[in-house]
């Protein structure tokens, strides 16, 4: 229970969100603002697992008590104390009631309502290529928003200002090897985009043409990320 390889895959899972309620095998969950949501299956790393919720309010700080133990600990669980030890260090932790975390739950039918809705592009995208957009936002920070673009010419991925009276002379694209089924412009907040952990995903545009609404999904073997989008006229 809590090997080594869960706890680094969720020292990442909390650049998404630092509060999140726990689930073995499979956890989902969203960020605060609603504008990411995440499902991973734990027993992907860890085949030992737990029964019932974890509630955690403050995920960096939970992971940093399995650091205070050396690798041959001892993990249990009692009601809502977690207890990690080894032969000369013990540490109790408790856990946050699963009650006051509601608002960072995504049940996981609605990952899988999300998957019937028909794909208008699948491609993909880089580690590289969200290096690229995330220095580049660094560098022109005036450009607020990540764009999803596909037309007769190809698809682009590119950094716009959105919202201003006065708009941006610079720019940043990047042009991809994929088409789409249809012409759209969507964006992405950088502050949305800057949660995404950094890695080689599986992208699928997903459009729901009873709410004229887009959805990008983001997949790795071991992680789906949903990313809330705007449309961009």
């Amino acid at each position: 229970m809590f090997n080594k390889e869960s706890i680094d895959f969720l020292k990442t899972m909390s650049h998404i969100s630092n509060s999140m309620v726990l689930n073995y095998p499979v956890t989902s969950g969203k960020t605060e603002s609603a504008d990411v949501a995440y499902k991973f299956d734990l027993s992907k790393f860890d085949t030992d697992g737990f029964e019932g919720q974890i509630g955690i309010f403050n995920l960096s700080a939970f992971l940093n008590i399995f650091s205070l133990c050396s690798d041959d600990r001892t993990v249990s669980i009692n009601d809502n104390i977690i207890t990690v030890s080894d032969d000369t260090t013990s540490v109790n932790y408790l856990t946050s009631a699963t009650s006051i975390l509601s608002q960072y739950e995504y049940g996981k039918e609605q990952f899988e309502k999300l998957l019937t809705f028909p794909s208008v592009l699948e491609m993909e995208l880089t580690s590289e290529d969200l290096r690229k957009l995330k220095s580049a936002s660094s560098a022109l920070g005036e450009l607020d928003t990540a764009v999803i673009s596909s037309s007769d010419e190809g698809v682009e991925l590119s950094l716009t200002q959105i919202g201003k009276f006065k708009q941006s002379s610079n720019s940043f694209k990047i042009k991809k090897n994929a088409s789409a089924s249809k012409m759209f412009s969507i964006g992405i907040m950088l502050e949305t985009l800057s949660k995404i952990p950094q890695a080689n995903y599986k992208m699928v545009v997903k459009y729901n043409e009873s709410k004229d609404a887009y959805r990008v999904i983001l997949s790795t073997e071991t992680l789906s990320i949903m990313v809330s989008t705007k449309a961009i006229v």
